[in-house]
This record gives structure tokens, C-alpha cells and sequence, in this order.
């Protein structure tokens, strides 16, 4: 019986490491210009989602081209999020949960030095 349970845990864990061959990657781009945003979820690697993060970015209207810039990247359980203020001051975060990501994201904005920070997006990959 307990070389049946420890087979049964060791299959287990070979089964849970090729969760990460699933793995989803998420992305923020920004143009610091223009303060336009793009982003992106559910992509299979940090390339694929920082590159249509700027891509999203760049179609906003009168977008300079080459301006945006990924600014953060999460995967799997986490969310990140973007946070501005009036003066045009600005941060991003991440957490586990959208809550966690708002945070980060106000915490990083605030801490530019000016209050009035306000979470603008927030996304799970």
C-alpha cells in the first residue's frame, strides 16, 4: 500500500510540472509621450505578449510611431495593472488577483512623489 501511494504522489508531481508547458503571459505597453496604453493576455511566452502589448499601444489615435515601450509583463496567476495621476505621473504593478495588481500599481504610481493616483487598467493573462 505505500508503494502504491508514494507511485501515486510521484505521478502527481510529473503531472503538475507540465502545467507550466501551458504557461500564459500577459503585458502593459506605454508611450510616455502621449500617455497612451496597450495590452495584452493569454499569450504563450513574455515576447509574444510585451510585442502585442506595444502593438495595441501603437494603433491608439495619433500614436508616434516607435514611442511604446512594455513596461511590465505577469504570467499565469498574477494580474498586472497601470496606474495615472493628473500631472501625468505613472506606475504599474503586479499581484495574484486583481486587487494585488491595483495595489502594486497605485504603491508604484504614489510613489513618484504625487498623490491622486488612479488605477486606469487592470488585466489577468
Amino acid at each position: 500500500m505505500k508503494i502504491y501511494f508514494a507511485f501515486i504522489c510521484l505521478v502527481l508531481v510529473m503531472l503538475s510540472s507540465n502545467v507550466s508547458a501551458n504557461d500564459v503571459y500577459g503585458a502593459i505597453a506605454l508611450s510616455k509621450s502621449t500617455a497612451n496604453f496597450g495590452y495584452s493576455r493569454e499569450q504563450p511566452s513574455r515576447q509574444a505578449a510585451e510585442r502585442l502589448a506595444v502593438l495595441e499601444c501603437e494603433n491608439v489615435k495619433n500614436q508616434h510611431p516607435g514611442d511604446c515601450r512594455p513596461l511590465i509583463w505577469f504570467e499565469n496567476n498574477t494580474c498586472g495593472a497601470i496606474a495615472f495621476n493628473s500631472r501625468g505621473d505613472f506606475g504599474t504593478g503586479y499581484g495574484i488577483g486583481h486587487d494585488a495588481a491595483h495595489r502594486a500599481a497605485l504603491k508604484s504610481c504614489n510613489a513618484v512623489g504625487h498623490a491622486g493616483c488612479k488605477v486606469q487598467k487592470s488585466i489577468c493573462p
